[in-house]
């Protein structure tokens, strides 16, 4: 029986994946890339977050 996956997770994995003829360095390079990319966005919207808190938090004092 073949394993079901949400369109999200098998969009993950076709990028995890390694490309045709690719080599470990280039694969580690697209990787750190690809890593620093989705930092990025978890830290946004982090910030988000902990600003939307902190404003929560002011008004509840108020």
């Amino acid at each position: 029986m073949p394993t079901v996956v949400s369109p999200e997770q098998d969009e993950i994995a076709t990028q995890l994946a390694f490309l045709p003829n690719e080599t470990n360095d280039e694969y580690t390079a697209r990787m750190k890339v690809r890593y620093e990319q989705v930092k990025k966005e978890a830290d946004r919207i982090n910030a988000e977050h902990a600003a939307r808190m902190r404003s929560l938090v002011q008004a509840w004092r108020q």
